[in-house]
Protein backbone atom coordinates (compact mmCIF):
# COMPACT_ATOMS: atom_id res chain seq x y z
CA UNK A 1 0.00 0.00 0.00
CA UNK A 2 3.05 2.32 0.89
CA UNK A 3 4.39 1.84 -2.33
CA UNK A 4 1.39 2.80 -4.31
CA UNK A 5 0.87 6.06 -2.43
CA UNK A 6 4.19 7.39 -3.80
CA UNK A 7 3.70 7.34 -7.50
CA UNK A 8 0.42 8.76 -6.76
CA UNK A 9 1.75 11.95 -4.48
CA UNK A 10 4.57 12.02 -7.17
CA UNK A 11 1.75 12.07 -10.33
CA UNK A 12 0.26 15.01 -8.55
CA UNK A 13 3.21 17.07 -7.48
CA UNK A 14 3.86 16.72 -11.45
CA UNK A 15 0.72 17.39 -13.11
CA UNK A 16 0.67 20.73 -10.61
CA UNK A 17 4.23 21.58 -12.03
CA UNK A 18 3.11 20.82 -15.35
CA UNK A 19 -0.23 20.61 -15.34
CA UNK A 20 -1.12 22.30 -18.62
CA UNK A 21 1.03 19.71 -20.77
CA UNK A 22 -0.13 16.76 -22.05
CA UNK A 23 2.45 14.09 -20.83
CA UNK A 24 3.00 10.08 -20.72
CA UNK A 25 2.73 8.11 -18.25
CA UNK A 26 5.23 6.73 -17.19
CA UNK A 27 7.22 9.85 -17.55
CA UNK A 28 10.58 9.70 -19.15
CA UNK A 29 13.61 10.85 -17.10
CA UNK A 30 15.03 14.77 -17.12
CA UNK A 31 18.84 15.14 -17.75
CA UNK A 32 21.08 14.09 -15.63
CA UNK A 33 23.42 16.34 -13.53
CA UNK A 34 23.52 19.87 -13.33
CA UNK A 35 21.92 20.99 -16.10
CA UNK A 36 19.68 23.21 -14.43
CA UNK A 37 22.71 25.78 -13.48
CA UNK A 38 23.32 27.42 -16.72
CA UNK A 39 19.74 27.07 -18.15
CA UNK A 40 18.22 30.41 -19.88
CA UNK A 41 15.57 31.84 -17.78
CA UNK A 42 12.55 34.16 -18.89
CA UNK A 43 10.83 36.08 -16.66
CA UNK A 44 8.55 38.24 -18.96
CA UNK A 45 9.74 41.37 -17.53
CA UNK A 46 13.15 41.54 -18.08
CA UNK A 47 14.98 42.65 -21.27
CA UNK A 48 15.31 39.54 -22.90
CA UNK A 49 12.74 38.95 -25.73
CA UNK A 50 10.76 35.48 -25.97
CA UNK A 51 12.31 35.28 -29.71
CA UNK A 52 15.67 35.57 -28.04
CA UNK A 53 15.14 33.17 -25.30
CA UNK A 54 13.56 30.46 -27.11
CA UNK A 55 16.96 30.93 -29.65
CA UNK A 56 18.59 30.86 -26.51
CA UNK A 57 16.81 27.56 -24.93
CA UNK A 58 17.45 25.85 -28.40
CA UNK A 59 20.62 26.03 -28.03
CA UNK A 60 21.07 24.98 -24.54
CA UNK A 61 18.45 21.97 -24.70
CA UNK A 62 21.01 21.03 -27.92
CA UNK A 63 23.78 20.42 -26.04
CA UNK A 64 21.88 18.23 -23.41
CA UNK A 65 20.87 15.98 -26.04
CA UNK A 66 17.21 15.75 -24.92
CA UNK A 67 15.55 13.20 -27.90
CA UNK A 68 12.02 13.15 -26.08
CA UNK A 69 9.64 15.61 -27.17
CA UNK A 70 8.54 15.50 -23.66
CA UNK A 71 11.38 15.74 -21.46
CA UNK A 72 11.88 19.06 -23.68
CA UNK A 73 8.60 20.57 -23.10
CA UNK A 74 9.33 19.88 -18.55
CA UNK A 75 12.97 21.35 -19.32
CA UNK A 76 11.33 24.52 -20.94
CA UNK A 77 8.36 25.12 -18.52
CA UNK A 78 11.25 25.16 -15.76
CA UNK A 79 13.27 27.66 -18.02
CA UNK A 80 10.44 29.85 -17.12
CA UNK A 81 10.42 31.95 -14.13
CA UNK A 82 8.06 35.09 -12.54
CA UNK A 83 5.27 35.98 -14.71
CA UNK A 84 6.42 33.94 -17.30
CA UNK A 85 5.78 30.96 -15.08
CA UNK A 86 2.31 32.31 -13.39
CA UNK A 87 1.56 32.64 -17.36
CA UNK A 88 2.10 29.26 -17.85
CA UNK A 89 0.23 27.75 -14.69
CA UNK A 90 -2.80 29.74 -15.58
CA UNK A 91 -2.99 28.01 -18.76
CA UNK A 92 -5.71 24.98 -18.90
CA UNK A 93 -5.09 21.95 -18.20
CA UNK A 94 -3.92 19.35 -21.19
CA UNK A 95 -3.66 22.53 -23.35
CA UNK A 96 -0.61 21.83 -24.67
CA UNK A 97 -0.04 18.84 -26.86
CA UNK A 98 3.23 19.58 -28.30
CA UNK A 99 6.54 21.35 -28.83
CA UNK A 100 4.92 23.59 -31.50
CA UNK A 101 1.94 24.29 -29.57
CA UNK A 102 3.99 25.13 -26.50
CA UNK A 103 6.21 27.79 -28.54
CA UNK A 104 3.04 28.78 -30.27
CA UNK A 105 1.00 29.73 -26.86
CA UNK A 106 4.50 31.33 -25.63
CA UNK A 107 5.53 33.36 -28.23
CA UNK A 108 1.00 34.33 -28.90
CA UNK A 109 1.66 35.60 -24.88
CA UNK A 110 5.55 36.95 -25.06
CA UNK A 111 6.37 37.37 -28.49
CA UNK A 112 6.52 40.76 -30.30
CA UNK A 113 3.76 42.31 -31.29
CA UNK A 114 2.63 44.74 -33.62
CA UNK A 115 2.42 48.52 -32.80
CA UNK A 116 -1.19 48.19 -33.13
CA UNK A 117 -1.77 45.67 -30.99
CA UNK A 118 -0.67 48.09 -27.79
CA UNK A 119 -3.47 50.83 -28.32
CA UNK A 120 -5.08 48.34 -29.02
CA UNK A 121 -4.90 46.54 -25.67
CA UNK A 122 -4.73 49.36 -23.72
CA UNK A 123 -7.84 51.50 -25.74
CA UNK A 124 -9.72 48.30 -24.86
CA UNK A 125 -8.82 47.80 -20.68
CA UNK A 126 -11.79 48.02 -19.18
CA UNK A 127 -11.96 47.66 -14.88
CA UNK A 128 -13.72 44.01 -14.87
CA UNK A 129 -17.07 44.08 -12.47
CA UNK A 130 -15.85 43.45 -8.64
CA UNK A 131 -12.68 44.36 -9.45
CA UNK A 132 -10.56 46.13 -6.91
CA UNK A 133 -9.08 49.70 -7.90
CA UNK A 134 -5.61 48.55 -6.91
CA UNK A 135 -6.00 45.29 -8.86
CA UNK A 136 -6.62 47.42 -11.89
CA UNK A 137 -4.81 50.05 -11.49
CA UNK A 138 -2.09 46.95 -11.73
CA UNK A 139 -3.33 46.08 -14.37
CA UNK A 140 -3.39 49.40 -16.11
CA UNK A 141 0.04 50.32 -15.12
CA UNK A 142 1.46 46.80 -16.63
CA UNK A 143 -0.34 47.26 -19.71
CA UNK A 144 0.62 50.86 -20.02
CA UNK A 145 4.29 49.97 -19.37
CA UNK A 146 4.20 47.62 -21.91
CA UNK A 147 3.72 50.15 -24.49
CA UNK A 148 6.92 50.85 -26.41
CA UNK A 149 8.40 54.49 -26.02
CA UNK A 150 7.74 55.43 -29.92
CA UNK A 151 4.07 54.72 -29.64
CA UNK A 152 2.97 55.61 -26.07
CA UNK A 153 -0.14 57.30 -26.02
CA UNK A 154 0.34 61.13 -24.48
CA UNK A 155 -0.20 62.12 -20.53
CA UNK A 156 -3.45 63.09 -21.77
CA UNK A 157 -4.81 60.39 -24.14
CA UNK A 158 -3.53 58.05 -21.05
CA UNK A 159 -5.55 59.79 -18.72
CA UNK A 160 -8.87 59.81 -20.71
CA UNK A 161 -8.55 55.67 -21.41
CA UNK A 162 -8.42 55.46 -17.48
CA UNK A 163 -11.50 57.31 -16.82
CA UNK A 164 -13.22 55.35 -20.21
CA UNK A 165 -12.16 52.19 -18.53
CA UNK A 166 -14.77 52.90 -15.64
CA UNK A 167 -18.58 52.42 -15.20
CA UNK A 168 -20.08 55.61 -17.24
CA UNK A 169 -21.18 57.33 -13.87
CA UNK A 170 -17.60 56.94 -12.11
CA UNK A 171 -15.86 57.94 -15.94
CA UNK A 172 -17.95 61.19 -15.70
CA UNK A 173 -17.10 61.89 -12.49
CA UNK A 174 -13.33 61.12 -13.34
CA UNK A 175 -13.11 63.45 -16.50
CA UNK A 176 -14.80 66.33 -14.43
CA UNK A 177 -11.25 66.45 -12.42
Amino acid sequence: MAGQQAPNRIERIVAARYGPLVLPVPLNPMPVGEYKKYMPKFTGIEGVTAEEHLEAFYSYADNLDISENYVWMRVFVQSLDGEARKWFRGLPQGSITDIEALDDAFLKQWGDKDLLYYHTEFGNLKREKGESLLVFNKRFNKMYSKIPAEVKPTPTTTKLTYANAFDPDFCSLLRER
